[in-house]
């Protein structure tokens, strides 16, 4: 049995994309003969505001300890060879290169796994960019989740394996499943976080002008957490919007399944400086929804179509594609299937596994 660590966020209650996809590898293996993934989760710290600024670097420091003595007795009780490190880079180098360097001392080979944010950013970063530069050259094998990342590393003479997010089983019984409809408007769609950087107003603005200028019926349907601050921020600004806008709050997997297959096209306009490739996304390619989306992060290069992509500096432009889009039938139509099949092809549990099975044969 190949016994290896998955170091990293983890958590029993899946909450951001770095805990979605290590939860995902987590259930991928559960049941393998061959390999057996040992959860190694980092310390979360729950304070905030003037507490956390106080407590956290003690914290930090107690988490590296915790985690390097955690490090040994994993090797000694499991016969461990292999830890499997999602990055999380930023401040937190630090800490994974002291894993990385301790793992190498005894014997433990290391998986360098680089998820999403501004991974170049950092690697540039007068200080963080050191800690980053030696993890990558000391780590045995680099996994990157874009393809961005692995040309910016060969050009850095690092050699990389694209390792993207994946979705596991429970979307798969949807591909053959028409939408559903229960009336004749235009179904907008966004699922995630509900926050300003995701692109949420923007979506508004452009959907509101579309509807207005083209006399289209539609309405578009937020799902999320969404504060109480921002909800009350969104209604006073676009009020003049409010008969499109649905806020649904939370949705657990099935409810989201459920509303996709209900809706026409998936608003992904993140402006996020961390954005990478998004688990939500995935999903929403599983069921065929068409999605409209920014250049930012990976999603062009999940999506491979710019056909539906948009231009944050073009306005006009925007509002004239998403209405002829919308008139084309045949067009939509074609994205679906694409899409569906383009999810089933590159980012299935079957790639999910076959990849790190090759990976960890170090």
């Amino acid at each position: 049995m190949n016994n290896i660590l998955l170091y990293g966020p983890i958590s029993d209650k899946v909450s951001g994309g770095y805990e979605r996809m290590n939860d995902n590898i987590l259930k991928s293996f559960y049941s393998n003969e061959e390999i057996n993934i040992i959860a190694f989760p980092i310390k979360k710290v729950k304070l905030k505001g003037v507490i956390k600024s106080i407590l956290y670097p003690l914290i930090f420091i107690m988490s590296i300890i915790e985690d390097s003595i955690k490090l040994i007795s994993y090797r000694k009780k499991y016969k461990v060879n292999t830890i499997h490190i999602t990055s999380l880079y930023k401040i937190f180098i630090i800490r994974e290169l002291i894993i990385i360097l301790l793992s190498k001392m005894i014997g433990i080979k290391v998986v360098f796994d680089i998820r999403a944010g501004r991974f170049i950013y950092y690697y540039n970063h007068k200080i963080y960019g050191h800690f980053c530069k030696v993890a990558l050259k000391s780590a045995d094998k680099v996994l990157v989740e874009g393809i961005t990342y692995k040309e910016f590393l060969k050009k850095e003479g690092y050699d990389s394996i694209y390792f993207p997010n994946c979705i596991i089983n429970g979307f798969n019984y949807y591909q053959n499943i028409n939408k559903k409809r229960k009336n004749n408007r235009v179904k907008f769609i966004y699922v995630g976080r509900v926050v300003k950087e995701k692109g949420i107003e923007d979506a508004i603005k452009l959907l509101y002008e579309v509807k207005e200028r083209f006399n289209i019926q539609l309405e578009f349907a937020i799902i999320g957490e969404v504060s109480s601050e921002y909800k009350e921020y969104i209604s006073r600004t676009y009020n003049y919007a409010e008969e499109i806008i649905r806020f649904e709050g939370y949705k657990n997997l099935e409810e989201i399944k459920e509303y996709l297959l209900n809706s026409d096209f998936f608003m992904f306009l993140s402006t996020w400086l961390g954005e990478g490739h998004s688990n939500s996304i995935n999903e929403v390619m599983a069921t065929g929804t068409p999605i409209f989306y920014y250049d930012n992060g990976f999603t062009r290069d999940v999506i491979g179509n710019d056909d539906f992509m948009l231009d944050i500096n073009n306005y006009e432009d925007n509002i004239n594609k998403i209405s002829e889009i919308i008139f084309n039938k045949e067009i939509r139509n074609k994205e679906k299937d694409r899409l569906k099949e383009r999810v089933l092809n590159n980012f299935s549990q079957k790639n999910l596994v076959d990849i790190l099975v090759n990976v960890y044969k170090i």
